[in-house]
């Protein structure tokens, strides 16, 4: 059976990983977000709150946050992660159908024939709502959260791939969530996955 991948990425607080995992149940397939950090981890043989904090070293260089490593080993351990990750992305894409929640993976995929790459923004007012509401913070705590994360992807992004996360490039759409709200934004990523990729399975 022929398969095809979905990739998301998205701003901090655009309500993108509850859009991807609704769209994954749509279309009958797997979703994969931090089950892809999970795996990376156990192939490295480190804990899974390790290698999320070597994610950061790429943001936070001046921060010795892989202890277990040292400060010298932070960017082998990155490189290392970020190789183990992209390893397991394409085997997925291989193996099955399914959405993919950033990691880089319209990256890593751009050369994957069944591929939908697609980003997800929002508007700062609605991020920051949805923030506070989600982590019980104030206004101010959602905008500092938001700032830092957003920056922290943006980093990691541009370390993987040489270009900026949000750029339209390389994109097959661009689309704001608050327009359509989250089940329209849903219904359209679903009819554009069902005419890129015919063979698509039925909603669930």
């Amino acid at each position: 059976m022929q398969t095809y991948v979905i990739t998301i990425g998205r701003e901090f607080g655009s309500s993108g990983c509850e859009i991807g995992q609704r769209l994954a149940e749509k279309l009958n397939i797997r979703y994969y977000d931090r089950e892809i950090l999970e795996l990376a981890a156990k192939d490295m043989g480190v804990s899974v709150p390790d290698a999320a904090d070597v994610e950061k070293t790429i943001y936070q260089r001046e921060k010795n946050i892989f202890t277990k490593l040292g400060y010298n080993s932070q960017y082998l351990a990155s490189n290392q992660l970020i190789d183990a990750q992209a390893q397991i992305i394409r085997q997925i894409a291989t193996d099955e159908s399914c959405i993919i929640m950033g990691r880089c993976a319209d990256y890593i995929l751009k050369e994957f024939k069944y591929h939908m790459a697609v980003y997800i923004y929002a508007p700062m007012p609605v991020r920051n709502l949805h923030i506070q509401s989600s982590y019980g913070l104030d206004h101010d705590a959602a905008e500092r959260m938001i700032t830092e994360i957003d920056r922290q992807r943006h980093y990691y992004y541009k370390y993987v791939t040489g270009t900026n996360r949000g750029d339209r490039h390389n994109r097959d759409i661009v689309i704001n969530s608050d327009f359509l709200g989250i089940d329209g934004t849903v219904d359209v990523l679903y009819d554009m996955a069902v005419k890129k990729f015919p063979f698509a399975g039925s909603p669930t």
